[in-house]
């Protein structure tokens, strides 16, 4: 009988030790551990989006699991385990499912993959995500009519729930993206400004009756490589890309389709090897804030145009005289006589460029003083006005409309 127990209980040992030993197996086997992707290198575009690259080592059993930031696009991920990519994974975006984690909260966007092997293995992730973007900003200081200061900043903004020391590259532009509207591809630009920027590249102007114009962001690109950054969590980091003196100049311009105001624009020469992303120029002389404008793209070695404001001691004016000739009926019969006139009250000379937008059916157009170009739908007149003086620009043409005064 005592021989019989002794037996009885080293089988009921024996199948606890069993049992006990199964269940530790299945714990670990369960207890696969968490990792949590904190990107390393990052892309940021300017439309709050970013790409981001997270290398690391992980020690799997048969799954690994980690954890992407909530901001990160579940379609752009990108896994590769070991130098191989992985095609099939899975990802959620609570952690009820999950044995290994047990602090009662939800885990969001909880990446997991089958392991090929057990043990340390490196692994690189690469994914989109929402949360980050980049500003361009300026400030310039005139110094003089032929140089300014002119300093250009980026600000990387950290909207997302990670914070991080990155290897930083910005692209400007706008890139097709998941969160990038139609609306994020326009900036209002002064229509004088845009006038000179079309002159110069040989394009027309549709202008309207307002004051600005809807200039569409040009399709350009840069990528900027930058300094390792650190990017907190809802902060802005701020990099200075450009703080030196350029070459600039001083022109007065009268674009007629804006009206009768003649603009004060600063050509600014871009000495550096980089492209000035289009945004805000904050413009300051003799320690005095003066305003702001828009500076368009202006790649390394162009040239960019900041209005600093109308310049009040020279007035314009455009009239329009239309005189039907019975004689042409249906044969470009009115004639039209325009006038553009300016007036400097200054003490000095003053060297005015003027745009004017040609008609589109003229025919047999004569001037007094011919345009120094004429092209791509405009013309172009350089005048030097005396001080306390007026000069006039005479010309006429016949068409089939009416035009009055634009």
């Amino acid at each position: 009988m005592k021989k019989r127990l002794q037996v009885f209980l080293m089988l009921l040992i024996f199948s606890a030790f069993c049992t006990f030993a199964a269940s530790f197996a299945a714990d670990e086997e369960d207890q696969t551990p968490i990792y949590e992707s904190v990107p390393k290198r990052m892309v940021v575009y300017q439309g709050d989006m970013a790409f981001a690259r997270d290398d690391m080592t992980v020690y799997s059993g048969k799954n690994i699991q980690i954890i992407l930031p909530p901001q990160a696009i579940p379609e752009s991920v990108q896994i590769t385990d070991g130098g191989k990519r992985v095609t099939q994974f899975n990802l959620i975006s609570d952690g009820t499912g999950s044995r290994a984690y047990s602090s009662g909260a939800g885990i969001r966007n909880l990446l997991s993959w089958k392991s090929p092997a057990p043990g340390s293995r490196k692994i690189r992730l690469d994914y989109m995500m929402r949360g980050l973007s980049w500003t361009p900003g300026y400030i310039m200081e005139i110094k003089s009519d032929n140089s300014v200061y002119f300093n250009y900043r980026v600000g990387i903004r950290n909207q997302s729930d990670i914070t991080s020391n990155v290897d930083l590259i910005l692209v400007s532009g706008q890139i097709g993206s998941p969160t990038s509207g139609s609306g994020n591809y326009y900036r209002a630009m002064n229509k004088a400004q845009a006038n000179m920027n079309a002159y110069e590249q040989q394009q027309s102007v549709v202008t309207t009756g307002s004051p600005y114009i809807g200039a569409t962001r040009i399709s350009a690109w840069h990528a900027y490589t930058m300094p390792k950054a650190r990017l907190d969590k809802n902060g802005v980091a701020f990099v200075t890309l450009c703080d030196r003196e350029l070459k600039a100049k001083k022109e007065y311009v009268w674009a007629t389709s804006t009206g009768n105001s003649v603009d004060i624009i600063y050509t600014v020469f871009n000495e550096t090897d980089q492209p000035f992303a289009e945004g805000l120029v904050g413009v300051y002389q003799k320690d005095i804030f003066a305003g702001s404008d828009m500076i368009e793209w202006t790649p390394a070695g162009g040239k960019g145009h900041v209005t600093i404001g109308g310049a009040i001691d020279i007035q314009a004016s455009k009239t329009i005289d239309v005189e039907e000739i019975p004689a042409r009926k249906h044969d470009k019969e009115y004639k039209h006589q325009i006038k553009l006139q300016l007036e400097n009250f200054s003490n000095e000379a003053r060297t005015v460029k003027i745009i004017e937008n040609k008609y589109a059916d003229a025919v047999e157009t004569n001037f007094d003083i011919k345009p120094e170009k004429s092209e791509a739908g405009t013309y172009m007149w350089s005048i030097t006005i005396p001080a306390k003086s007026k000069k006039s620009i005479n010309y006429d043409f016949f068409s089939d409309s009416r035009y009055g005064h634009n």
